[in-house]
């Protein structure tokens, strides 16, 4: 709900809720919101209060959801493009079974190869701690991890090199990252022309530690000082760019974030 604060006519501050009763319209899988103000206001200066990311952030979404591989049942060697469904996974296992269920469903789509797969935990190693072993049933396989955006799910690490199969077995070198980003900025290119802000990472307003996927994440800014623009600006809609700390966009199910902000305005507003 929208709160402003009309309490007399000497009005310094005025105090605005973003949730989705504002939300003028959103790109999820960009990460981009953008709100209505609940009229014009002239501002000089802004103050974000708090933060609310509600508990919808994805495992897998469109920034790493596929993995590129090429096999060599046939000659020459062939290469197809397999897409993780998106959503949140609560455990390794769920995992697997998406990465089966996708590259088989590549191959069987291409040319009705008759290759399938077999994802699971690598020999030895608890199923929790989260290598993956993949199996194909005939020749060898290779995963480009260049091109594959899916590298660090598969445990490919930072290096992303191309992984080529022994045999028909692939077994990941690092365990499989379902934790996803530590942190969130929250960009708003509406508000980027400051005079005082010290500045956060890539100019960000605000900047929020995100604790598990499927909880809600909230950073409340105590006694944060106001941050003031260069200039006076008339403020009628407001955007934020939700990214993580591996600068790709967070994308969030159904729901969008919450974003509590004061602005000290240059006059009272006018209806």
């Amino acid at each position: 709900m929208t709160s402003v604060a009309f309490q007399d006519s000497q009005l310094e501050n005025v105090s605005v809720t973003f949730d989705k009763s504002l939300l003028q319209r959103s790109t999820p899988s960009a990460g981009i919101y953008v709100f209505d103000t609940p009229y014009s206001i002239n501002i000089t200066k802004y103050r974000v209060d708090a933060v609310i990311i509600p508990g919808t952030q994805f495992h897998v979404d469109d920034t790493n959801n596929q993995i590129v591989f090429t096999t060599s049942q046939e000659a020459p060697a062939k290469r197809y493009t397999a897409t993780l469904e998106n959503g949140l996974y609560e455990d390794e296992t769920k995992l697997f079974l998406a990465v089966d269920a996708a590259l088989t469903a590549a191959s069987d789509a291409a040319d009705g190869t008759a290759l399938t797969y077999v994802v699971t935990p690598g020999a030895g190693v608890n199923v929790t701690l989260g290598n993956m072993k993949i199996a194909q049933n005939s020749g060898t396989f290779a995963i480009n991890g260049l091109e594959s955006t899916a590298s660090h799910l598969l445990g490919l690490g930072d290096s992303k090199d191309d992984v080529a199969s022994v045999g028909v077995n692939y077994t990941a070198p690092d365990l499989v990252q379902l934790r996803g980003p530590d942190a969130l900025y929250v960009m708003s290119p509406t508000l980027t022309s400051n005079k005082s802000y010290a500045g956060k990472k890539n100019g960000a307003i605000a900047v929020m530690p995100l604790n598990e996927p499927d909880s809600v994440s909230t950073l409340v800014a105590e006694n944060a000082a106001f941050v003031d623009l260069e200039s006076s600006q008339s403020l009628r809609q407001f955007e934020v760019l939700l990214l993580g700390s591996n600068g790709l966009p967070i994308q969030l199910q159904d729901q969008p974030p919450i974003i509590k902000m004061t602005f000290a305005v240059s006059r009272r507003p006018i209806f």
